[in-house]
């Protein structure tokens, strides 16, 4: 059934393409009306304005590039061409990919189709999950499949929730060691026996530099894999917490000024072939290369060019202090700017999935933390010193 779809909606689009969009009002189209009215369910939206405006979107999908460029002269979609003749739009198409009308029908023109219908059909998939995500949120029956369909979405922004949760706590981490009260040694600390001094806070605070850095390329690598498993679409209940996800993303890498793409790279290869993704082979190859060594030190200078200060909570469920929530956090901190970037993530995942967590039977929404980071490590500290 759905090859058959496949097949007619194409054969729409060859019917779409020949006749142009100044003739769409008595062109007969069915296949692609019934694909169009299920991406678009605005019901005062026209026939003929709901198939233009989907079939932009199918075009604007094959992603730029001179074929991308091919398709909306194929249809007529750029201004002022909606009205030309079937050869002359085939002749702007080959001109985008720099070939002959003829060599763009024979070898260009097939592929162009049927990449936009899968485009359609692809949209109508997503618009079938915002339609389930809907109903799961009314707490009303939804397509089982399309609910599975939300919770392996769910494992994908989960396997990103991790290193970028630890990110923000590590950088976190760093500063607020160096804002303790000073001490030499830490013997609490120590990890051979009552004689081992422990180390400094400076020691501890460059021990969380280092692992920030580790949860920063294996956070390269699970974006990575996301743009391979899901092409990067972000697919939420809404828009705008698609935009605001994104630009989460966005915002961790334009704030880490001290690293480039080819570091993120680098990075990246450096996680792929330590064995188990593991921190310590990661850390330890590290050292290996000159590349990597100076890649940690600059990594290192800049975490240590946060010069903030600020007072927190214990109990905290996330201790992510952040640029204007937090007196003593400088809104140009870069650093602090990685962080509010790590907890815009966090919380509109979790967010996100608790409007239709309970769908699922779970018997209470999921609370990730109820401690943070910095309500942990004082509670350890107390011990310690309570102990002597």
């Amino acid at each position: 059934m759905e090859q058959q779809s496949r097949a007619d909606l194409i054969s729409d689009l060859y019917e779409l393409r020949e006749a142009g969009l100044k003739k769409l009002p008595s062109l007969a189209v069915p296949e692609l009306d019934r694909v169009t009215a299920l991406i678009n369910t605005n019901p005062t939206i026209n026939r003929k304005a709901r198939i233009e405006a989907v079939l932009r979107l199918a075009v604007e999908e094959l992603g730029g590039g001179e074929y991308g460029e091919s398709g909306a002269p194929t249809f007529g979609l750029t201004q002022g061409t909606k009205a030309q003749s079937s050869a002359l739009r085939r002749e702007n198409a080959a001109a985008a990919v720099g070939k002959s009308s003829g060599t763009f029908r024979k070898e260009y023109e097939l592929p162009l189709m049927e990449d936009i219908a899968d485009n359609l059909l692809a949209l109508v998939s997503r618009q079938e999950m915002r339609d389930a995500w809907a109903l799961m949120e009314l707490r009303h029956p939804a397509d089982s499949r399309l609910a599975v369909n939300w919770v392996e979405r769910f494992e994908s922004y989960n396997r990103l929730w991790t290193p970028i949760y630890a990110l923000g706590a590590d950088l976190t981490a760093a500063r607020s060691t160096l804002l303790e009260t000073d001490r030499p040694y830490d013997r609490a600390l120590g990890t051979h026996g009552p004689d081992d001094p422990g180390y400094t806070q400076e020691e501890q605070a460059d021990g969380y530099a280092k692992f920030a850095l580790f949860r920063y390329a294996w956070y390269q690598w699970e974006l990575q894999q996301f743009m391979v498993r899901h092409g990067g679409l972000w697919l939420f209940s809404s828009g705008e917490a698609e935009v605001a996800a994104s630009d989460a993303v966005y915002q961790i890498g334009w704030h880490v000024t001290p690293l480039n793409e080819r570091d993120d790279s680098w990075l990246r290869q450096a996680i792929e072939t330590s064995p188990g993704h593991e921190m310590h082979p990661f850390l330890t190859n590290l050292t290996k290369t000159k590349f990597g060594r100076v890649t940690l030190q600059e990594w290192k200078e800049w975490v240590l060019s946060c010069s903030c200060s600020w007072q927190g909570s214990d109990d905290e469920a996330t201790y992510f202090p952040i640029p204007g929530s937090d007196d003593g956090i400088a809104v140009d901190c870069e650093v602090h700017q990685v962080v509010l970037a790590c907890n815009n993530y966090c919380d509109l995942i979790d967010r996100e999935w608790r409007k239709i967590a309970d769908w699922y039977h779970l018997d209470a929404p999921v609370s990730r933390f109820r401690t943070g980071g910095e309500g942990l490590y004082n509670v350890m500290r107390s011990n310690s010193v309570n102990s002597e």
